[in-house]
Order: C-alpha cells, then sequence, then structure tokens
C-alpha cells in the first residue's frame, strides 16, 4: 500500500493562525495525519489484488487445490448389534 503527503507543520500552523490553541491545533493535526496516510489502496494495489484472485479461482476450478478424502456410506444401525 501506499500513502500520501500530509504536511502536519503547515496544517498546524493554519489552524493555529485561524485561532485555534495550539494544543486543540496538534491533537486535529495528528488524527487527520493518522487517517489520511494510513492503509491507502492504490489502483495497483486494488489490480494486483484482482489478479491474484482470479488466479485462485482459476486454480480451484482446474483442481490443484488439495482434494478432501472421500467417506465410503455406512448403512444405518439401530439398537444394539
Amino acid at each position: 500500500m501506499s500513502s500520501l503527503a500530509f504536511d502536519t507543520h503547515r496544517a498546524g500552523k493554519a489552524l493555529c493562525e485561524a485561532g485555534a490553541a495550539e494544543p486543540l491545533a496538534e491533537a486535529f493535526v495528528g488524527t487527520i495525519g493518522d487517517a489520511v496516510t494510513g492503509n491507502i489502496a492504490t489502483k495497483a494495489d486494488i489490480a494486483a489484488s484482482e489478479v491474484a484472485l482470479q488466479v485462485g479461482i482459476a486454480a480451484s476450478e482446474v483442481g490443484s487445490g488439495p482434494k478432501l478424502p472421500r467417506c465410503e456410506p455406512r448403512s444405518p444401525t439401530f439398537g444394539p448389534n
């Protein structure tokens, strides 16, 4: 995944110049900075995920995945034998 650039100093300065107290501006900029720069998927990330998913689906359709053992049917038993 990639992340975007976010100028926290500039954002904090702008908030202080607009009248926000410095502790409030720092808390707000920190919170917004974390939201903006964390876990952002690009178009390339999504395309790569789609390709990997399609390959996985194709492999399962071909039957290259693990095989489950087949059980032999049993006749039902009722009561003591």
